[in-house]
């Protein structure tokens, strides 16, 4: 005779059954809602290439600095023809030509880029405040020609220089316009080093501090500032605990990509002829290919550690918004009937000295006989100035043009032209997409691993604007808790549904407000 369990432990068993059997459906129903979406796919590809073309490479230089180099000092010194050796790491640390090969390099790469920071920051964070919240002239213009710097290759701006203020007397080199038709000899700090360096780098990433900063300054709530007018606070302790506050993520965003960008920086020290890291580490070459891996690590470990501190002091900042009303618009400041038109002229005069007058004088040296040879501006002889530089089709009887043919009848030239273009287009494509969809994607958090990896919110994070909350209401009505519900029993989980709790707001209020 058989025995009849209890209908209790059937249930339970069913119960106990169906809750095993829905772990694994919840986490297919889970992956399968999550790649329907092809941005989540498109991410996941992405992360992945990134993932491999960012560590890989990290990996492979950290393996160099200790790998032994046949025909380098590593292999010379040690005796070890292949294998592992920590050499390199002495030598570059405590050898004879450790001052020459890291820490004079390592200085100037730290100095020219914190120089270049306060530079970049000071120069295009003040355009930006003129042209967006006073009521300085010419704005559409000066705004327009301020970014062409950054435009241009940053190599161009330390040729205009050298063009500029070298002479031969002073850099042994070809004498440049100053020179050439003042007889004004500038001193070599000035010409060479340091200082210039900064200059280039500066004028070429303010134009970027100018983008970030001031679109800060467009999409502003001007409540804040409204309600400290009417407290009687001055403008000026106005601008310092409420405006520049608010600007503090683009200032980091612009600190850590000019840093970045000057510490990895060569064609500018190159041409100023200023010894950094990156310099150093091509003049090493295969002779010590170790040493200059350990300088490539170096690098890499300032971008991340600005990355870091970047990610920590702006992932928790918060900013707050009122719900009485839209924001009044920002009153301009007034510089005065003279002052606005003199701001405007010195603006003018320096966008022309960095923007326009680059083009125009590479523009006039593709047409000069010789670098330096400014003879038809001094004597007014247009037959001075060339064509051979664009018109030479051959390269066997002009022997001015170092066996190379005209720049429109150079196979080389037309070559490489080609190449970068595919790789701007390329990497455009590619850097648009992928911050594209790490904007769009919500919450944030899903993505927050990749972001920081490759530092894209550094830039659209401080672009886009930051994420609100509206006075910290926790909105906690039966409205949310059933979408949630319905989220969960879609991917078959359990999910007890409790009784609406009261909010701090009620709806009402909410729409009255």
């Amino acid at each position: 005779m058989k025995r009849f369990m209890p209908l209790a432990w059937y249930r339970g068993d069913i119960m106990q059954q169906t809750v095993k059997a829905s772990r694994a459906r919840v986490w297919l129903n889970k992956l399968k809602t999550t790649f329907s979406k092809p941005q989540n796919a498109i991410l996941l590809a992405l992360g992945i290439l990134l993932t491999f073309s960012t560590v890989a490479p990290m990996i492979s230089i950290a393996l160099d600095t200790v790998t032994v180099h046949i025909g380098s000092v590593d292999s010379h010194y040690t005796g070890l023809k292949e294998g592992y050796t920590l050499y390199n790491w002495v030598d570059l640390f405590t050898g004879k030509l450790a001052q020459t090969n890291l820490w004079t390099p390592l200085l100037n790469s730290v100095l020219l880029s914190v120089f270049s920071c306060f530079g970049a920051i000071f120069y295009g964070g003040l355009f930006a405040y003129l042209v967006t919240r006073t009521n300085m002239r010419c704005k559409k213009y000066l705004s327009s020609i301020f970014i062409f710097p950054y435009i241009m290759p940053q190599w161009t701006l330390a040729v205009i220089w050298q063009n500029l203020f070298d002479s031969n007397l002073v850099t042994g080199t070809s004498d440049g316009l100053l020179t050439a038709l003042f007889g004004i000899r500038m001193p070599l700090w000035w010409c060479q080093g340091m200082f210039p360096s900064v200059m280039v780098l500066s004028l070429h990433y303010a134009p970027f501090a100018y983008i970030l900063i001031g679109g800060i300054f467009r999409n502003m709530d001007a409540n804040l500032e409204e309600a400290a007018t009417i407290m009687g606070t001055p403008r000026l302790k106005i601008f310092a605990r409420v405006t520049l506050p608010l600007v503090k993520p683009a200032v980091l965003s612009t600190v850590l990509l000019v840093f970045s960008s000057a510490m990895g920086s060569y064609p500018v020290p190159h041409y100023l002829n200023l010894t950094t890291l990156c310099t150093k580490y091509v003049q090493m070459g295969e002779k010590r290919a170790g040493e200059a891996s350990i300088l490539a690590v170096i690098m890499i470990l300032f971008g991340v550690l600005i990355l870091i501190v970047n990610q920590r002091t702006t992932s928790g900042r918060q900013s707050y918004t009122t719900v009485t009303g839209k924001s009044g618009q920002i009153s301009l400041v007034n510089l005065g009937k003279a002052g606005r038109h003199v701001v405007a002229a010195i603006f003018c005069v320096t966008t022309f000295f960095t923007g326009i007058l680059p083009i125009i004088l590479f523009a006039i040296e593709t047409f000069l006989p010789n670098p330096g040879d400014y003879s038809f501006i001094r004597h007014g002889v247009a037959g001075n100035l060339t064509s051979k530089w664009w018109m030479t089709s051959e390269n066997i009887t002009e022997n001015g043009m170092y066996g190379q043919k005209g720049i429109l009848f150079n196979e080389a030239i037309w070559g490489a032209f080609k190449g970068t273009l595919i790789v701007a287009v390329c990497c455009a494509l590619l850097a648009g997409t992928i911050g594209l969809l790490l904007r769009q994607q919500k919450p944030p958090e899903q993505v927050g691993g990749l972001r920081q990896q490759h530092g894209v919110p550094a830039v659209s994070d401080a672009v886009a604007g930051r994420r609100r909350r509206v006075l910290r209401v926790r909105f906690l009505d039966g409205h949310f808790q059933h979408l949630s519900a319905a989220r969960a029993r879609r991917h078959g989980e359990v999910y007890p549904v409790r009784q609406p709790q009261c909010a701090q707001l009620d709806d009402a209020a909410l729409r009255r407000n």
